[in-house]
């Protein structure tokens, strides 16, 4: 009878923490639905270290969110590090360039409060999407490092597929 107590206080104990693992575990992963960011899973965490080619979770500036859809006002924002500190970023007649590369073109309708001219300080980064239709750093300029909520890891990508 003692033996069996110690089992089920065993398996219990297990599967107590088992839940608890998964309930962390999936505290920290999100879904991203829009094209601005590869579609799919993301780990979320928080860090102080950003580099080029990170995702970072932060939160649109207020200004630019009435050109976004009215569901996505409120969410916070997944996108890429493109230039970090040191970096220089130029636009040209609507062409942004990071350290004389292009980087994608400036959408007409949206203004913008990035300057022809920036060199990037430690203090700061600027995200960008690979698709020129992104409500990004090209428009509202350059993240604060402190304004940065987490960093994320892309997992897993989806597929979505338009039924006809």
């Amino acid at each position: 009878m003692k033996e069996d107590l110690k089992k089920n206080y065993k398996k219990i104990l297990i599967t107590l923490s088992c839940c608890l693992l998964l309930l962390m575990i999936l505290n920290h992963i999100r879904i991203n639905l829009t094209p601005s960011s590869p579609l799919g899973f993301y780990y979320i965490y928080k860090s102080k270290k950003f580099k080029k080619g990170d995702y970072i979770v932060y939160e649109m500036p207020n200004e630019y969110k009435r050109y976004t859809f009215n569901e996505m006002r409120d969410i916070l924002t997944v996108k890429k590090i493109a230039a970090i500190q040191g970096d220089k970023i130029s636009v040209i007649n609507k062409k942004i360039y990071i350290n004389n590369v292009y980087m994608g073109k400036m959408l007409d309708g949206i203004p913008t409060t990035l300057p022809e001219e920036l060199v990037l300080d430690e203090k700061e980064v600027l995200t960008l999407s690979d698709r020129d239709d992104s409500l990004d750093g090209r428009y509202y300029g350059t993240i604060k490092i402190k304004d940065i909520k987490a960093n994320a890891i892309l997992l897993k990508t989806i597929n979505l597929v338009k039924i006809k």
